[in-house]
């Protein structure tokens, strides 16, 4: 849901997070790292404290080194690879989500010669399980939307 990929490249005066993820992570400072990245993404604030403030915060930073995994192959992998992919792929989007995030869901639906966009009823970068089971189902039992 929401795939995190650019349409353009990075610029030369934008940060490296990745580089920035790895520097906190290397301080064990797992924690900020995780919140440098939510941040950094455009993770609202409220949604942030409650996730500080909630039980699967420790388990956020227990996975705090493969925040940087996953932004190393964002950036190897270029959103042009996409059209190499032939698998039928729905790709999701929440109509809470900032233009943004729902604009990269509509961009690697668009990139991929079998892929779908949809963007369904739900909380900023979430989707309920009620809303969501359907419509996988669907997917993947080959239905039309």
């Amino acid at each position: 849901m929401e795939p995190p990929f650019e349409q353009n490249e990075q610029s030369a005066d934008e940060p490296d997070l990745a580089a920035e993820i790895t520097e906190l992570v290397t301080a064990g400072r797992r924690g900020d790292a995780v919140l440098h990245l939510q941040q950094s993404i455009g993770v609202p604030a409220e949604l942030i404290d409650a996730m500080r403030n909630g039980p699967g915060w420790p388990a956020l930073e227990a996975l705090a080194h493969t925040l940087v995994y996953d932004l190393t192959l964002l950036k190897a992998l270029p959103v042009e690879a996409l059209a190499t992919l032939g698998t039928p792929t729905l790709v999701l989007d929440s109509e809470q989500s900032d233009s943004r995030l729902r604009g990269w869901a509509q961009g690697v639906a668009e990139a991929l010669p079998a892929g779908r966009h949809r963007t369904l009823p739900g909380e900023w970068h979430g989707i309920s399980d009620e809303v969501l089971a359907p419509v996988l189902a669907d997917h993947f039992a080959g239905r039309p939307d």
